[in-house]
């Protein structure tokens, strides 16, 4: 996801600040257009933000992970700025309360699913048409690494382990 995201935002014209487990996940993200990377699931997220952008926090914080990230990324946020927590691989995301997003830092909070969009079908439509055009014009790297479709259930434990980088290909 974080390879598509930051492709995508760099396409955009977005300055993308990412995080990585690893160095070695780290030189992927800089191979991918990620302006700056902070390493390591334990790194001080609101600190390293506020060096790079001169304490006034990202406009935009996108958490995939989930379980205790999605508080370390309201704290990387600029005042009137924006949170989109699209996953929990980390496991469940504890409950934020109103008081944490404002009234001082007035942060919006958008938890956004799939599942909602299907349940549009113009936006589903809308949705998939700017998907397909990114793939088109190769801003979402082709797939790299392939599943037997048989091999569902290691593909999905490798995707939560970490081990899986890019886009992930199950074969019929």
């Amino acid at each position: 996801m974080g390879t598509t995201l930051t492709r995508w935002a760099k396409h955009l014209g977005g300055v993308v600040i990412g995080t990585a487990g690893s160095s070695e996940k780290a030189e992927i993200a800089r191979a991918n257009g990620a302006d700056h990377v902070i390493v390591g699931r334990n790194a001080d997220l609101a600190s390293e933000v506020g060096r790079v952008t001169n304490a006034k926090g990202v406009d935009f914080a996108i958490d995939g992970i989930g379980g205790d990230m999605l508080r370390k990324s309201l704290g990387c946020v600029r005042r009137f700025g924006v949170v989109a927590s699209i996953g929990q691989a980390a496991g469940p995301i504890p409950p934020v309360s109103v008081e944490e997003l404002g009234p001082i830092r007035s942060l919006s909070l958008a938890r956004a699913s799939v599942m909602a969009y299907a349940a549009e079908q113009q936006t589903y439509r809308c949705a998939t048409q700017a998907v397909i055009a990114a793939i088109r014009q190769r801003i979402i790297p082709n797939a790299r690494t392939e599943y037997a479709l048989t091999e569902v259930a290691q593909a999905q434990s490798d995707l939560e382990s970490g081990k899986t980088t890019g886009t992930l290909l199950l074969i019929p």
